[in-house]
């Protein structure tokens, strides 16, 4: 076969399922809030395997070393194709926000006397001190946001759902599909993390940590 003819079946083959991926995240964006969380998981997983299809089809050797080029300009911004997609430097008010950054760290560097070894490990002990400032603050980041991702949620969950599950189902499966909710939700050992903090307080209030 003509090899023009297979780069024209390729590029078709991507075309469709560049096409399918997008009507699948179409349809993942407009999935209603309190849609049951097993049809959630299972668009999600359609659109993961899309993806993936489409990322198989990219590794090919035509789409390795080609570089796909707009055909017309955008009619309400011409400009965007120069300005955006052929930009070699920064947005100039990021760029002037980095060099102002710049200058002031450097401003604010002591001057270290390397023959000092007392100087040396003063300055160690500060960076390590920025350091340790920086993951705590990257800690309690990634924390209030895990927060705010269980409680939205939970939100999915209608009022007084609770209850009549808490009747209809033992308690060692609550626990269990809790546990398993909130791993997809959060990660590993976040149903753990979440039990300490809830023990946590109840002993500053004065109550009994609850045992489920």
């Amino acid at each position: 076969m003509d090899a023009h003819i297979i780069d024209v079946i390729e590029l078709a083959t991507l075309r469709t399922k560049l096409n399918q991926l997008n009507d699948s995240l179409a349809e993942f964006l407009t999935i209603h809030p309190l849609t049951r969380w097993p049809d959630v998981l299972s668009q999600f997983n359609i659109l993961i395997a899309k993806y993936e299809s489409l990322m198989a089809e990219m590794r090919s050797p035509l789409f390795k070393y080609t570089l796909p080029i707009p055909s017309t300009l955008p009619q309400d911004d011409p400009d965007f194709l120069p300005r955006v997609l052929l930009r070699t430097k920064l947005i100039p008010d990021i760029e002037e926000g980095e060099e102002t950054l710049r200058r002031k760290a450097l401003e604010s560097e002591p001057a270290i006397d390397f023959i000092d070894e007392a100087a040396v490990k003063a300055v160690v002990r500060e960076y390590e001190r920025k350091a340790a400032h920086h993951d705590d603050l990257v800690t309690s980041a990634i924390e209030t946001v895990n927060e705010q991702n269980a409680s939205a949620f939970k939100q999915r969950i209608p009022r007084g759902a609770d209850d009549h599950i808490a009747a209809a189902v033992p308690k060692d499966v609550r626990v269990g599909v809790k546990k398993t909710m909130m791993w997809m939700s959060s990660g590993p050992g976040s149903y753990e993390i979440e039990r300490e903090k809830e023990a946590k307080l109840d002993r500053e209030k004065g109550l009994v940590p609850r045992k489920d």
